[in-house]
């Protein structure tokens, strides 16, 4: 019998086994892939929802995605980013519910919408930069804005607007009851 042949009628020792973690060469294999937890739960229609302020960073990490609000958020003393700055192309539906005290230096709550923004209440807002084309709910829009409405206050340097800075898109059955100070 050939010395390198196992198969020589005495049970392998357990040195001799190799587990399932281990291939044949001693490498360890590679842990499946598990589908990736999403931070937030979908409706029925596939919307991710937002039911607190710290949800809202999920807009940014996931500018494609669908969203609606489960009830309205206060943001007041909140540092809240722009939402989306590079772009938003999903859907937002605030479901008839409001955001409250969105304040910034730097512009609107979105910077660029070329999805839709729809159903949203943003309520005593304030927004203040030297930008232009700044505003409230969205520095410049490429999309849809429907449904919604603002009250705050905004100051830019020019195309500055109670909802929208500058619009591309399209705006309709939107109102803003905001003070609007262009400086420039």
């Amino acid at each position: 019998i050939d010395e390198d042949d196992q198969s020589n009628g005495e049970e392998p020792s357990e040195d001799d086994e190799q587990t399932d973690d281990e291939e044949s060469d001693g490498e360890e294999q590679p842990e499946e892939e598990q589908p990736e937890e999403e931070a937030l739960e979908r409706d029925e229609d596939g919307y991710l929802l937002i039911s607190e302020s710290g949800d809202l960073a999920e807009i940014t990490a996931q500018p494609s995605e669908d969203f609606r609000l489960t009830e309205s958020l206060d943001l007041t003393g909140v540092d809240q980013e722009q939402l989306a700055p590079e772009g938003f192309t999903g859907t937002f539906d605030g479901a008839g519910h409001t955001i409250t005290g969105y304040t910034s230096d730097v512009g609107g709550l979105f910077a660029e919408n070329s999805g839709t923004l729809r159903n949203l209440g943003l309520a005593d807002a304030m927004v203040t930069n030297q930008a232009e084309n700044t505003g409230l709910l969205v520095d410049t829009n490429r999309g849809t804005v429907e449904e919604v409405w603002t009250s705050g206050e905004i100051t830019g340097q020019a195309t500055v607007g109670g909802v929208v800075g500058y619009s591309y898109g399209t705006v309709t059955d939107t109102y803003s009851t905001a003070d609007v100070t262009a400086d420039g």
